[in-house]
């Protein structure tokens, strides 16, 4: 329907917002594990990070992004 297609258009717009807000190495971590669905072992082998410094940045970046997307009026 016209509504979802808004709703839609409306919450890919503000996870745009917020990934370009973003650093890059963030972005980079966020987007390979929910774009690629790549595994922490292999986004740490990428960058150089261990396994539970990628994991506690993206459960971080979750939280960023939620409370980004509470804001916008995305989410209640």
């Amino acid at each position: 329907s016209v509504e979802e297609a808004y709703d839609a258009k409306e919450l890919s717009e503000a996870i745009n917002a917020f990934l370009s807000s973003l650093s890059y190495t963030d972005r980079f971590l966020f987007v390979r594990r929910y774009w690629y669905s790549d595994s922490y072992g292999d986004i740490a082998a990428l960058v150089g990070m261990t396994e539970k410094n990628i994991s506690v940045r993206l459960v971080r970046l979750r939280k960023q992004l939620r409370d980004h997307l509470v804001k916008q009026g995305v989410l209640t």
